[in-house]
């Protein structure tokens, strides 16, 4: 599939300037939703990342880090520890359109112009409070926002 090899390209793009030490590695946040996992673990894997990422899941992904005070405290804590104790060097934001995190506690309507422009609004906010509380990751965090298809880079900081 095409969309597979745009997510491919986009990763490896990203990933690679984060990965200059051996035993460094990179946190993904993605979507608890099940038509992910399998193609960013085999997209993954498939680059030769096996073993050099973490990878946390959350409903709605950039959604989850912002959705409350509780989910918000659950990511950051996730991620001090990933940065501190697992050599994380740069986080990749991995939402998706169709997201039903983002229609039900977001109020927009699936796969619309609304919930596009959201996603990239929620997960710039997340980007750019990664960067402040861990400013060693400034240049190295971005945000990815797949349809059903794979698209586009939504988001860096």
């Amino acid at each position: 599939m095409a969309a597979d090899r745009q997510l491919d390209q986009y990763l490896k793009s990203v990933i690679d300037p984060m990965l200059k030490e051996d035993g460094d590695k990179v946190l993904l946040l993605s979507c608890i939703d099940l038509r992910f996992p399998n193609r960013i673990i085999d997209t993954m894997d498939g680059l030769g990342y096996r073993g050099k990422y973490y990878h946390l899941a959350m409903a709605g992904a950039s959604h989850a880090a912002r959705h409350n005070a509780e989910w918000t405290a659950t990511f950051e804590q996730h991620l001090d520890f990933a940065v501190a104790e697992g050599h994380v060097k740069g986080v990749i934001i991995l939402d998706h359109m169709d997201c039903k995190a983002y229609e039900l506690y977001e109020n927009v309507p699936p796969n619309s112009e609304e919930e596009r422009l959201r996603h990239i609004e929620v997960a710039s906010s997340v980007a750019i409070a990664v960067v402040e509380r861990h400013p060693t990751l400034a240049g190295y965090v971005h945000a990815y926002l797949m349809p059903k298809e794979l698209t586009e880079e939504i988001a860096h900081a």
